[in-house]
């Protein structure tokens, strides 16, 4: 079972992969998490395929090419895939709604008010946009199956299966959710941190 602790994030793996790690070269040593404004060039993904052995895609990856980030994700995962097979992918998927403006799904979360995190006197919370509230067992399940959906809740990315293009998950903010008390009472707050470490638990067990 690969379970990582990397930058307050969780990196899932798949349990049958081999992740190897060595210092004869740059790429058997090194990991990268990185977002470019538009779609990689082959000039870019040969430099990434050959200096990197684990490659995190982030959020909102190509908006500057319109590609969402799934798609962008699914793409980049390919095109390095062609060059490095033994190249393993994350997915960067936030547990606390990081740039869910730029993922194609966030319009299912969105169609479903009822999962929004909201305060103790029952507001929603949204700093930026409603995010969801992770003791929700539907909400739970639902963020879970993200990284598996394809770009049309089929499992594909123009026909390939996407679990052969990911290789992981980089669940980042799984930790303490910091927020003032006349907001969210202590035992919220550790209720929203185990709800999100459930979320991670459930899809690790998709990729095991």
């Amino acid at each position: 079972m690969y379970i990582f602790f990397f930058f307050y994030a969780i990196c899932i793996a798949l349990v049958y992969s081999t992740w190897m790690h060595g210092w004869d070269s740059t790429s058997q040593a090194m990991a990268t998490d990185f977002s470019w404004i538009k779609i990689g060039t082959d000039i870019d993904f040969q430099f990434v395929a050959t200096h990197y052995s684990i490659v995190s895609i982030e959020k909102c990856s190509a908006r500057g090419s319109n590609y969402t980030t799934e798609d962008a994700i699914y793409y980049t995962a390919h095109k390095l895939k062609q060059i490095n097979p033994d190249i393993k992918i994350l997915f960067y998927y936030a547990t606390d709604s990081q740039g869910w403006n730029c993922y194609e799904s966030t319009k299912q979360f969105l169609n479903h008010p009822e999962w929004f995190l909201k305060t103790d006197k029952g507001d929603i919370f949204q700093p930026n946009n409603p995010i969801l509230d992770p003791t929700i067992p539907e909400a739970q399940e639902w963020w879970a199956s993200v990284p598996f959906l394809g770009t049309d809740g089929t499992g594909l990315w123009n026909n390939i299966p996407v679990i052969n293009l990911i290789d992981g998950v980089l669940a980042d903010s799984d930790g303490w959710f910091n927020q003032p008390p006349d907001l969210f009472s202590t035992q919220r707050l550790e209720q929203i941190v185990d709800g999100r470490m459930k979320m991670v638990g459930i899809m690790q067990d998709k990729f095991s």
